[in-house]
């Protein structure tokens, strides 16, 4: 019923020393990347796929076919011989409301998009009345059965990864009705204080019961595996003053980086006035950015911490923002001259080196190109440059 192709174990091992190094500020022998491959997707396509019949909602309620779907995924990654510096997983994905439906948020399921819920508070007051519970969260209930499932069929061949963690003012954005979430700041902020505590204690609740079931050694991470800390999604980065983020997000970050060893961020944004007070965030080891250039960043961060994940040099070509206004063949182009130009920055920056292939039926030149780019750059911990 499934196929089950796991990574072969020297790969593993060696994925997971190259990116213990890297996150651990050790020498490299080479450029840690990691390689994929799709068609570009152009507006065209793009509207194209709106009308699919509920894959998306399918996903959600359908364990079986969601493990069937990643399956084949990593069975093609797998398959295709390409080894790079990651470490595949099956994601017991529930959609980004699991924590706030524990403080009495409900989920609502679209049949071509992701889940998306309606905050229940509209007066900061009535955070005064919150009594959270993670087992009031139908979809917590959920990625705890999707785990085990996973896990239930291909026991520890293929690691199963915790469902996507939000940062505590993500979720506060999810609960509390966002224009009166940002008055609240300024208005009531010990209020917003309070709720913050609340969704910190459950969200470590929520990992801490994950790690109980989860068969592996698999960090606080949906996607990507660290060799220690938390991997976060905070999109509120993005929209947040230097002044509201640091008062209202860095604290409760910085809990969640002593309490799990570490912290890695990611956000859906231009986050870029914001570096300053990330780099003052005590435990970060590394940032993952997709609406911004390396080069964008390059002036603001040394090699303190590690770009993570990171394709776009000096070209966002396949942002939203710019992809849909390209046809194919200049999609192709512009990533052809923008995705060598990794040697640019390292080893000036310490870097997770995203390659996603344009042309998957050249995937195989283009990994060789990669693995000759690769190892043509060393890391030295003790200067930055080789």
């Amino acid at each position: 019923m499934f196929e089950i192709v796991p990574q072969d174990i020297e790969w593993v091992k060696k994925a997971k020393a190259t990116i213990t190094n890297l996150y651990e500020h050790r020498d490299l022998d080479h450029i840690p990347f990691e390689f994929t491959w799709s068609d570009p997707l152009t507006l065209d396509q793009e509207l194209k796929t709106l009308g699919r019949p509920k894959d998306e909602y399918r996903r959600f309620i359908d364990d079986e076919y969601d493990l069937k779907t990643q399956l084949k995924n990593i069975s093609d990654r797998v398959k295709a011989g390409c080894w790079d510096d990651t470490v595949l997983s099956l994601w017991p994905y529930q959609g980004v409301y699991v924590i706030a439906e524990a403080f009495g948020c409900q989920t609502i399921y679209h049949d071509n998009r992701e889940p998306s819920a309606k905050p229940v508070i509209d007066n900061i007051r009535q955070v005064d009345k919150l009594k959270p519970n993670l087992n009031n969260s139908n979809s917590f209930k959920r990625v705890m059965t999707k785990i085990k499932y996973f896990q239930s069929v291909v026991k520890d061949k293929i690691p199963v990864s915790m469902t996507d963690l939000q940062s505590p003012i993500d979720i506060a954005s999810q609960i509390v009705n966002y224009s009166e979430l940002i008055y609240a700041m300024k208005d009531d902020p010990k209020r917003v204080h309070n709720l913050l505590r609340m969704i910190t204690e459950i969200l470590i609740e929520s990992i801490y019961e994950m790690k109980k079931v989860l068969l592996t050694d698999w960090p606080a991470s949906l996607f990507r595996w660290l060799p220690r800390g938390i991997f976060l999604s905070d999109d509120l980065l993005a929209v947040l003053s230097p002044e509201l983020y640091n008062e209202f997000a860095v604290p409760y970050n910085e809990i969640l980086a002593k309490e799990f060893n570490g912290l890695v961020l990611h956000s859906c944004g231009v986050y870029l006035h914001n570096i300053p007070v990330l780099l003052k965030t005590k435990g970060l080891l590394g940032i993952n950015f997709h609406e911004f250039t390396v080069n964008d960043i390059s002036r603001l961060v040394n090699d303190e911490i590690v770009l993570a994940i990171v394709g776009y040099f000096y070209d966002p070509y396949n942002n939203y923002s710019v992809r849909y206004k390209l046809s194919r063949d200049e999609l192709i182009s512009r990533w052809k001259k923008d995705y060598v130009r990794v040697v640019d920055f390292f080893p000036k920056h310490r870097i997770l080196w995203w390659v996603n292939c344009l042309e998957p039926n050249k995937k195989e030149k283009v990994y060789e190109n990669v693995l000759n780019i690769s190892y043509s750059c060393r890391y030295k911990a003790d200067r930055g440059l080789a």
